[in-house]
């Protein structure tokens, strides 16, 4: 138990930097666009070369390839490659639709409550797994579902207060602005979470399918990000975005950081998966990376919160732990 909550307190930590960083480079729009295109290359060539890094015997020694993020394809049959690819997609669109609404919340406002926000998407693929897929849950789950559906009234409410309140708090003027942007990250983010659940039950919705197994499904990851990057390169174009030198640095170390905490989640999953408790790991990160997250928000950055907004960071910090604690039970 020692072993997991340090696991899990570092993976949070990690993906607090991933909000720094991320939170940053949203000042500004167009160098937002260079750094989403940097990172989403640099992403994407870690998760496609390490993979078959590892099958040149390259990194063999030092990162074994049942931790890789996808296996060397030449064993995985195309026909399940294609699949799992169509499925993957509208992830990988809604996915980043999310993160492009979420750039377009943090530059009207807080950006703890925003990250909150869209954090708090993890009710839509728990309320799919329930309603529609069948999956268990119990009394414990259920709460903490409704504590996090709980906080995103606090947090409104705290804006909304903090909208009045003008003179003290400047970054509540656009706060209808803010709550807007906000909300459509949590669709868009909820919608992409909802998507990964469909690999695996496609027996459900396709009963002719046969289920993919580990090696195909490990292609999730690099697959998306390479779906990213394209549609990035659209928003780009659109935008007519030149690129910069600039954000090499920012995109470098925004891919490390992101590919480093979905490494240590997947390692997390797998060592925790034969006892059946790996759904404690993701509610218990995304938990502990909000509190870190708020944290530095409020004591570097210096966000002047309503109490309502830091009520509501606090009960969905709650409702995620008390999520982790259903996996148990």
């Amino acid at each position: 138990m020692i072993f997991l909550l340090s696991l899990t307190v570092l993976i949070g930590i990690i993906w607090m930097f991933v909000g720094i960083i991320y939170g940053n480079a949203t000042k500004d729009e167009n160098e937002f666009n260079l750094f989403m295109i940097t990172n989403l290359i640099f992403y994407a060539l870690i998760a496609f070369g390490m993979p078959f890094l590892s099958e040149l015997k390259v990194i063999q020694e030092i990162i074994p390839i049942e931790y890789m993020p996808a296996k060397p394809l030449k064993i995985i049959p195309l026909g399940d490659f294609i699949r799992i690819s169509i499925l993957m997609f509208p992830v990988a669109f809604f996915s980043i639709a999310g993160f492009f609404l979420l750039a377009a919340a943090m530059r009207k406002g807080s950006h703890s409550v925003a990250w909150g926000i869209m954090q708090a998407a993890i009710v839509m693929p728990f309320l799919t797994g329930w309603l529609l897929f069948g999956d268990k849950v119990n009394l414990i789950s259920i709460s903490g579902m409704v504590l996090i559906i709980i906080s995103l009234v606090f947090m409104v409410k705290g804006k909304q207060l903090g909208g009045e309140e003008e003179n003290i708090n400047e970054l509540a003027k656009d706060h209808k602005a803010f709550l807007f942007w906000s909300f459509a990250a949590f669709l868009g983010t909820g919608l992409g979470q909802v998507g990964t659940l469909l690999p695996n039950k496609i027996t459900l919705f396709c009963p002719e399918s046969t289920p993919f197994n580990e090696d195909v499904l490990a292609w999730r990851i690099p697959l998306i990000s390479l779906f990213w990057l394209i549609l990035w390169c659209f928003v780009l174009i659109k935008n007519r975005s030149c690129f910069s030198l600039k954000q090499l640095k920012n995109g470098f170390l925004y891919a490390i950081v992101t590919f480093a905490g979905e490494a240590l989640l997947f390692v997390a999953i797998d060592i925790l998966s034969k006892d059946n408790l790996s759904g404690i790991v993701y509610p218990l990160a995304v938990g502990f990376c909000i509190v870190f997250f708020s944290l530095f928000c409020m004591i570097v950055k210096h966000e002047k919160l309503h109490l309502w907004e830091k009520v509501g960071l606090g009960v969905l910090t709650l409702g995620l732990f008390t999520q982790a604690i259903a996996t148990i039970f």
